[in-house]
């Protein structure tokens, strides 16, 4: 068992929170390992050792309150912040739109390679149990033909 997790079932056990099951199983961990039932002792020792000062000083136990600790401090108006996030988005939008039509011009402007045309059917070495069609062009216009691949 890793110590994250052995100190993770005694923290839990000793706030009362590990299920039954869970406490035997972990009771029958530490009777089988030397090492654990070790770490466990100095688990306990100290969360005993902590449990024992908050009860002798709970003026320790609680933090400072002061009254701004934990608020963010606010952006000074909601059209301020509105209007900064239409600009976010604007800005981005327009770049993406120059940024776009820049790739469609340098596409636009690259020659294609022309296409190359097999009219030999490609064989299986197999028969296969499937029919096999082709693309096959002439006069300008493609046509789908059915290729027979058992004579």
């Amino acid at each position: 068992m890793k110590t994250d997790t052995l100190q993770a079932l005694l923290i839990d056990r000793s706030l009362g929170e590990l299920p039954p099951e869970v406490a035997e199983l972990l009771d029958a961990h530490l009777a089988n390992n030397p090492a654990a039932r070790d770490e466990a002792r100095r688990i306990t020792e100290t969360l005993d050792l902590a449990g024992e000062t908050i009860r002798r000083f709970p003026e320790r136990g609680h933090t400072a309150q002061t009254p701004n600790a934990t608020k963010l401090v606010p952006f000074p108006a909601r059209w301020l912040r509105l209007a900064a996030s239409l600009l976010l988005a604007a800005l981005a939008a327009g770049s993406g739109y120059v940024l776009g039509g820049r790739r469609v011009a340098a596409m636009a402007s690259a020659p294609l390679p022309p296409p190359t045309l097999s009219a030999a059917p490609v064989v299986a070495s197999a028969p296969l149990p499937w029919t096999r069609y082709e693309v096959i062009s002439g006069r300008g216009d493609l046509r789908v033909v059915r290729v027979n691949s058992n004579p």
